[in-house]
């Protein structure tokens, strides 16, 4: 896990440190991804203090989110170049 998050940084260093001003459809989609498996993972360690509750509330809410899990329409991170209004195109 420490891995994945170093990698998170990593990417966020890389933008900001190249002034990417947009990203493709597909980098977003990712973007959304990554986000909406950080706030599952989130509540999978909120979860591990009870054991005995983790594993009853993490199976029925995996068999949910499997299946009715929606891809996310607003961008939830703050800095995300698809959160604003305008249209410009990246520093190469």
């Amino acid at each position: 896990m420490d891995d994945i998050l170093d990698l998170i940084e990593d990417i966020a260093t890389a933008i900001s440190l190249y002034d990417v001003r947009a990203v493709t459809s597909e980098a977003s989609q990712l973007a959304h991804i990554v986000t909406a498996t950080v706030v599952r993972v989130q509540q999978a360690v909120e979860l591990l203090a009870d054991m005995k509750s983790a594993r009853a509330k993490s199976s029925r809410s995996a068999r949910k989110s499997i299946v009715s899990s929606p891809m996310p329409t607003a961008c939830c991170a703050p800095r995300c170049p698809s959160s604003s209004a305008r249209k410009t195109t990246s520093r190469r």
